[in-house]
């Protein structure tokens, strides 16, 4: 006999998918502190072509990297005078 899904329980994959999503988000984390990327970003904005010259690694992979850290909300976004912006 198959389980009734109750109406207001979410589908499976809602939770699998939450699940997916938090663990990306966690390899993100560990990729940027591996990286050092907040010790270069440090006090002072940067270009995303600055940090990579800065880290030594390839723009716009890093790129990718710090985008999906700001849509997590784990990274805030600054404009070039430092003030924190909405995604």
């Amino acid at each position: 006999m198959a389980m009734q899904q109750n109406q207001t329980d979410p589908p499976a994959s809602v939770g699998l998918m939450s699940l997916l999503g938090g663990r990306w988000i966690s390899q993100a984390i560990s990729a940027a502190a591996r990286l050092g990327v907040a010790d270069a970003i440090g006090d002072q904005p940067a270009t995303t072509d600055e940090l990579a010259r800065k880290l030594g690694v390839h723009g716009p992979t890093l790129r990718r990297l710090l985008r999906a850290l700001v849509v997590s909300a784990s990274l805030p976004r600054t404009t070039r005078d430092g003030s924190r912006t909405r995604q």
